[in-house]
């Protein structure tokens, strides 16, 4: 393919994206850009919250059984959730850029299956490599699977909440991220000064998930940050989400609900293995996951060089 306006640009802008806009100019748009984020995050946070509290309390007065609360419950608020997330992405997008979700957010393009196929594959291989790494090492001990002996309807209800809490991260973290925040900033102060913004954005709201404090909290920052930046040069090279989300979906999920790699018993999406990490936890890691350890800080690297790889051959000139 050429190397159009898509190729390492924000949807619809020069290639060179900020270059065209006055300091004046561009300083007024960044700072509606983050006017727009902060309604933005506030909105979907009093979603999540409204769905999460009233879906569950309406099963509970229901006297709903299992089945019915995951089945229907999961679907009813995650999907809401994810729906919200996009939704009101899109609405801040429009209101703050002029730009349209189909174009910055959903291009499709011929090939943008592929993208999704390889961000999964790419995160799975990567996923796979730490573990059977670290259990070479001895620094990670499986003992047995999360749902052994369970029924399988326990199986079914684990798998499909676990779909719907890392659809929800994937899709919704990379509309309100990349698809919003990313190409709002790179047209406010251009490409470069707009990833890093939003690297650091992506990274403050982890410091609320459980296990953050394990770590100082400007180191966190940082290291959280560079998958954010990952994500966001996916992005930029292909001019759509559908790279960064399957990257992002296929990561949390093997991390998390598969392999378990920060060890610990996991949530309750959890239907792999049972895990206890013993290595170092400046290589591997705390609670938290891999992303602050120096494995995620390799990971995040090689995922980077594998979107250029990718995406190298359909951005040359011709």
């Amino acid at each position: 393919m050429g190397g159009g306006i898509q190729a390492e640009g924000v949807a619809g802008d020069p290639q060179h994206v900020g270059s065209f806009l006055t300091s004046r100019t561009g300083y007024r748009l960044g700072l509606r850009v983050l006017f727009a984020y902060g309604g933005l995050f506030a909105a979907v946070w009093m979603v999540t919250l409204a769905l999460g509290l009233g879906v569950n309390q309406a099963m509970w007065w229901l006297g709903a059984p299992p089945n019915v609360r995951v089945f229907l419950g999961s679907t009813l608020s995650r999907g809401g959730m994810l729906v919200a997330a996009v939704w009101l992405s899109a609405l801040a997008l429009r209101w703050a850029t002029g730009l349209r979700a189909g174009e910055a957010m959903f291009s499709r393009r011929p090939g943008w299956w592929k993208d999704i196929a390889f961000g999964l594959l790419l995160s799975t291989g990567m996923m796979l490599a730490i573990f059977a790494v670290e259990r070479a090492a001895g620094w990670l001990v499986a003992g047995g699977w999360a749902l052994r002996g369970q029924p399988v309807d326990a199986w079914l209800r684990t798998l499909w909440l676990s779909l719907w809490v890392n659809l929800v991260a994937a899709v919704g973290e990379e509309a309100m991220y990349r698809g919003f925040l990313l190409n709002g900033l790179s047209r406010a102060w251009g490409r470069w000064i707009g990833l890093f913004a939003m690297a650091v954005l992506f990274a403050l709201p982890h410091i609320l998930v459980a296990g953050a404090a394990t770590t100082y909290t400007a180191l966190f920052i940082l290291l959280l940050s560079l998958p954010g930046l990952m994500l966001g040069y996916a992005y930029l090279r292909t001019g759509s989400l559908w790279l960064p989300m399957g990257i992002h979906f296929a990561w949390n999920l093997l991390q998390d609900d598969l392999l378990n790699l920060p060890g610990g018993r996991g949530g309750e999406s959890l239907f792999g293995l049972l895990t206890r990490q013993q290595g170092p936890g400046w290589i591997v890691g705390t609670s938290y996951g891999i992303e602050v350890g120096l494995a995620g800080v390799v990971t995040a690297l090689v995922a980077a060089a594998g979107v250029w790889i990718w995406t190298a051959r359909r951005n040359q000139p011709g």
